[in-house]
């Protein structure tokens, strides 16, 4: 996935197919991250100390969307998706095992505004 959104350009969305992924992805501006069959594609974050699965920081217009982002079997996450200084849309994506579901961070820029992000059919366990 980090190659893939590496090389995404605005307007492009990355399918990911069914399965496990044990990587932290930094989401891109205007670029839509899809789990191709909603909630098969499992990122599977790091323990405590290396961070959230998701970042965005400034960032505008992303998508990430059908995930399922879950913990080690045997270690939490402190968070599951970190957003920002971001404009990020979150739907249909479930965070199990983690501190914190979804995270905030942001301040008002002259420019874009505050932090903003959408969540649609997304649930915390």
């Amino acid at each position: 996935m980090a190659a893939a959104l590496a090389a995404a350009r605005a307007g492009d969305t990355v399918d990911v197919a069914a399965g496990e992924y044990s990587e932290q992805v930094h989401l891109a501006s205007g670029v839509t991250l899809r789990s191709h069959v909603p909630r098969a594609a499992i990122l599977r974050a790091a323990p405590l100390a290396n961070g959230p699965a998701a970042i965005a920081e400034n960032v505008e217009g992303a998508r990430l969307s059908g995930f399922r982002i879950l913990a080690a079997k045997d270690m939490p996450i402190a968070t599951g998706i970190l957003l920002r200084n971001s404009n990020v849309e979150v739907d249909d994506v479930e965070v199990d095992g983690a501190g914190v579901g979804v995270e905030i961070r942001g301040r008002p820029t002259r420019c874009c505004g505050p932090t903003r992000f959408t969540i649609a059919r997304t649930r915390a366990c």
